[in-house]
């Protein structure tokens, strides 16, 4: 008896063998009578390093460099001279973006306050709007002064619901308030030497009379004024059923409407990231209940 093993990768082929002699022409041959086994077997596959994925945001002063250095580039091609010292001696802060930060803070408690102060350190934003801050005048003056905004407008919280507040660096960019609610402050924003455009810090009313009277409002104010417009916050409303957990009739109902709006005023949804949903209420699987009701829409000026 003997055996054979041939090793494949998760599979096993065994040959077993019996060797015996049998008469042929008065001769003696070996007769060999053989079986063939497969043992298969499965382990499971050794799992695949998950990707290391990075976002990394540039510095406005360094993405701009690095776009005077591909324009002298092409410049060089073209054959064109360029003194790349002069122009980069001339950058100044009115050639950088403004850019803004809206925040639903759902209350400013201590602890907003150490991750506003954070947030503030890396995003460097020009102009800051908090939603829903649920908190009064004294406080509001407090941030202004604590996080050195040179401007602020304030929309106090009706009881424990509602609020917002604007801050700006008055040293990067003029804002006057155009329209003020209980659900958003509208303002012109200027820098020297560009064309004014509009932001509203949105925080919408439940009640959806109320919710549709600030529509018809921004409407009223995007005809008449031919001007960039920027909205954000929290809308109060979804506009696909996979922006909500659960979905009614009256829900898509209310998407119909709201996307209705968001087209006669041919806006555009700015992208975003992180979760899906921004808002959720509920403790456990029976409770949870959640919602993307914050969004950001601008026009195509």
């Amino acid at each position: 008896m003997h055996a054979l093993t041939k090793s494949l990768p998760l599979e096993w082929t065994i040959c077993l063998g019996h060797q015996m002699e049998v008469p042929y022409m008065g001769i003696m041959h070996p007769l060999i009578h053989t079986m063939e086994v497969q043992i298969l077997t499965w382990f499971e596959p050794t799992p695949e390093p998950p990707e290391l994925l990075m976002t990394m945001t540039m510095p406005l002063e360094i993405k701009y460099l690095f776009n005077l250095i591909s324009e002298a580039f092409i410049d060089t091609l073209l054959s064109i001279p360029i003194n790349m010292l002069d122009r980069i001696r001339n950058l100044n802060p009115n050639a950088m973006p403004i850019s803004f930060l809206v925040w639903n803070v759902q209350g400013a408690s201590q602890a907003f306050l150490a991750a506003f102060k954070e947030i503030l350190r890396i995003n460097k934003p020009s102009v800051v709007a908090l939603v829903e801050a649920h908190m009064g005048s004294t406080q509001a003056d407090f941030i202004a002064s604590k996080f050195e905004f040179g401007g602020h407008l304030r929309i106090g919280a009706q009881g424990f619901s509602g609020g917002i507040w604007v801050y700006w660096r008055s040293e990067i960019v003029t804002v006057h308030s155009i329209h003020q609610s209980n659900q958003n402050i509208t303002m012109e924003t200027t820098r020297t030497g560009e064309l004014p455009w509009y932001f509203s810090a949105i925080y919408t009313s439940p009640n959806p009379v109320k919710r549709h009277e600030l529509w018809a409002s921004l409407k009223d104010l995007a005809s008449k004024r031919n001007h960039p417009l920027l909205l954000g916050g929290d809308f109060n409303d979804t506009r696909y059923d996979w922006e909500r957990s659960t979905c009614c009739e009256e829900v898509k109902r209310r998407a119909i409407k709201f996307n209705e709006w968001v087209d006669d005023m041919e806006l555009v949804e700015l992208e975003f990231s992180g979760l899906s949903h921004t808002w959720a209420r509920g403790n456990s699987e029976e409770t949870r209940k959640s919602a993307r009701l914050d969004r950001a829409l601008c026009n195509a000026g």
